[in-house]
């Protein structure tokens, strides 16, 4: 599954998803991981999730080197259930017309590795319904 949380910059995108991946970490038996640009604010999420600070990994610079990175974290650690993924476009070099191919994506490896995925983009939910089917869901 993969959950979209789409609103316009500024809009307080960053702390909703920090809370779903606080509350998140009680959800699931397995890792649950977050993936944010840089270390600030860190102190905010859970010691039981694992912070990933795409800054300490600088080659990691658009769509498939990031769908790779996260498909190396799975095969090195089996027990993650859920990923988010916080603000995309600043993680990677990827336009709002290119990210239903990101979301598909995703959708496989989400269906390949058993992760609930969580992506934060600055764009109108609206403009995201046409991603929604059984396993892509615009969260409000």
């Amino acid at each position: 599954m993969v959950n979209i949380l789409a609103a316009p910059q500024g809009s307080g995108k960053t702390q909703k998803m920090t809370e779903l991946a606080n509350g998140a970490v009680s959800m699931y038996n397995g890792n649950v991981v977050f993936i944010k640009k840089d270390h600030r604010n860190t102190k905010d999420f859970s010691f039981d999730l694992r912070v990933v600070c795409m800054d300490d990994y600088p080659t990691v610079r658009d769509e498939d080197e990031l769908v790779a990175f996260i498909l190396g974290m799975s095969a090195a650690d089996m027990d993650i259930e859920a990923v988010f993924i916080d603000g995309i476009y600043q993680l990677i070099k990827v336009d709002i017309s290119e990210i239903g191919e990101f979301i598909e994506r995703l959708k496989r490896a989400s269906d390949n590795c058993g992760i609930e995925f969580y992506i934060s983009l600055s764009a109108d939910p609206k403009d995201m319904k046409g991603f929604v089917d059984d396993k892509v869901k615009v969260l409000d």
